[in-house]
């Protein structure tokens, strides 16, 4: 059964979870970004990587020990695997990979590799559907899955297709949302003018002031026995993203005629973006770990950030494009952004019924 009582909770133990990826999300634009501002490109991106470089050794040497006392599948089902925290060839795929980035850096430093980022992005999209694609099909045809698994591996495939679309969208920020903000937005403030890199913090700041209002919404839904199904909170999410692109093409229109324009319409769109988000991206977190065929469990999770990195890549190909020349483009993009996030969401709608009906037998 694909909505059970409790999935309310399950949601907003995925919501707290979420919400301490996008503390770090917040922390991040606001030093690199006031970094890149004083001192460029170059000590900007230094400073994430040093970050990422901490969080790993807080990892490797606080939480693997604290995770290898757990002998037993405390608190887990049993048809998960058993984590594996050692593996012995490990180190020599490590030195492998850095050395194939070296030979690579050293090539592309030389001019004897040329990067076009618009090709790299296109064949790295194309690569990833190709591959999720031919895993899907080898799963549904030769994973000896039952009939009601292969039932529970169609809906992951279209919750997959759903988030890679809303990422797709969603991830607009780093790209058109980045340039109308450094180039239609007034960004001083009492005399203080705004870095651009900092409006990326604005949406992970909300998901940290609303994901324990979420989490408080799910659960007295959940308590008063009038919970929404998980996909209702898919649609849910795609109808706030469409509006928050809604007021973002207004906004475009507007600073096509007086230039500046004020953050605040930034500000409201990531509000709406943000809301969407907590709609959609904890719940697809939970959801796919539960429907998932015991033959993908352990590798639901890694699934479900591959359709983020997929609407990543995409939307680099779709608002890497916009630029000063192609200005008059940018009303356009937002309004096409709408209109996919509507048709998204009446599918997901649409095929409830019969998905709740299917996963139910």
């Amino acid at each position: 059964m694909l909505y059970a009582k409790g999935d309310s909770r399950r949601d907003s133990g995925f919501t707290i979870f979420y919400m301490g990826i996008n503390i770090g999300a917040f922390i991040a634009p606001l030093v690199c970004g006031l970094l890149q501002v004083k001192y460029g490109w170059h000590v900007g991106f230094g400073a994430g990587g040093i970050g990422m470089l901490f969080a790993l050794l807080i990892f490797y040497f606080k939480t693997i020990p604290e995770l290898e006392k757990y002998t037993t599948e405390i608190g887990m089902d049993s048809t998960w695997d058993k984590p594996m925290f050692y593996n012995k060839n490990a180190i020599y795929f490590i030195i492998f990979f850095i050395a194939i980035l070296i030979i690579l850096a050293f090539l592309i430093t030389q001019n004897i590799i040329i990067l076009n980022p618009i090709t790299i992005a296109k064949n790295m999209a194309f690569m990833i559907l190709i591959c999720t694609g031919a895993y899907f099909i080898y799963i549904f045809f030769f994973g000896n899955l039952k009939s009601h698994e292969k039932k529970s591996l169609a809906v992951f495939a279209l919750l997959f297709i759903a988030a890679s679309v809303f990422w797709s969208v969603y991830e607009q920020q780093p790209t058109s949302f980045n340039f109308f903000a450094n180039s239609f937005t007034d960004r001083v403030v009492f005399g203080f003018e705004i870095p651009t890199p900092w409006f990326q913090s604005v949406s992970a700041l909300f998901v940290i002031l609303l994901a324990p209002v979420m989490t408080i919404i799910w659960t007295k839904l959940a308590n008063s026995n009038r919970e929404i199904s998980s996909i209702m909170k898919f649609s849910l999410g795609l109808l706030c993203a469409s509006l928050a692109f809604f007021i973002m093409a207004l906004a475009s229109k507007e600073a096509m005629k007086v230039g500046l324009v004020s953050p605040l319409w930034l500000i409201f769109s990531f509000l709406f973006l943000v809301i969407g988000e907590l709609c959609l991206s904890p719940v697809g977190l939970s959801l796919m770990t539960k429907i998932a065929p015991n033959a993908i469990r352990s590798q639901a999770m890694g699934l479900w950030f591959v359709a983020g990195a997929l609407g990543d890549v995409i939307a680099g190909i779709i608002g890497g494009g916009v630029s000063e020349e192609n200005i008059e483009s940018l009303p356009n993009l937002f309004y096409e952004c709408v209109w996919i996030l509507l048709a998204v969401a009446a599918l997901m709608i649409m095929v409830k019924k019969p998905i709740d009906k299917m996963m139910q037998k």
